[in-house]
């Protein structure tokens, strides 16, 4: 009796109320692993007890080896690449041998906004692309970075502007920003973010929305 699946995840960053699975982008790190189900003359292998081979769109990158049922390589750095990973899994008799594979797509990564108050905090079901407010207020814009190669997203830089103009995010929280609306209306102002990974490269991801005061 034998099976063999792979299953994947990918070191990008995600919220922690976000339910949805974390998605690779260039540059970023993927954790295949290996999940074999073996079973010879009534005996059940442990997976740490078989013999696991790995390769990468067709190149072999590790040895036959004991107990490697998890691989780990790195996406290309190019945009909308894709890889496919290939394991050969056998039993140490060599009675039982399956193969298994799986591509595993690039994509890019994205940036919401949500707004913030006081008293609810952030809601994460609803992302504005656009805000109408009224004079004299404090609105707070948080944005949230998804699938970025980071751990934290304050490890991402943060380009703020408002109707053109560069403006600094909070201090604990480069990510968010408040905004007084004053004493005068204003039509349709432009927030823009621009968001990079420093440590990774890549180009910045940006994202606006309009801001109306009445």
């Amino acid at each position: 009796v034998s099976d063999l699946s792979l299953v994947w995840s990918a070191d990008t960053y995600i919220p922690k109320w976000y339910k949805g699975k974390a998605l690779p982008v260039p540059g970023s790190t993927v954790n295949v692993t290996a999940l074999p189900n073996f079973a010879l003359g009534g005996r059940q292998f442990l997976p740490g007890a078989l013999i696991y081979r790995w390769s990468v769109d067709g190149r072999i990158q590790t040895r036959e080896s004991f107990g490697k049922q998890t691989f780990s390589f790195k996406m290309s750095d190019l945009s909308d690449s894709s890889h496919t990973v290939n394991v050969a899994v056998a039993d140490p008799t060599r009675q039982i041998k399956k193969e298994a594979g799986v591509t595993i797509n690039s994509y890019v990564p994205r940036l919401l906004f949500y707004q913030s108050s006081p008293l609810g905090g952030v809601e994460p079901r609803f992302s504005p692309a656009a805000i109408s407010t009224s004079l004299n207020k404090l609105v707070d814009i948080v944005s949230e970075p998804f699938f970025f190669a980071a751990r934290s997203k304050n490890n991402l830089f943060y380009r703020w502007l408002v109707a053109g103009s560069e403006i600094q995010g909070q201090p604990q929280d480069p990510s968010s920003i408040t905004i007084d609306t004053g004493k005068t209306a204003y039509d349709n102002i432009p927030v823009s973010l621009y968001v990079e990974n420093l440590q990774a490269g890549g180009r910045p991801i940006n994202k606006s929305l309009n801001l109306t005061v009445k």
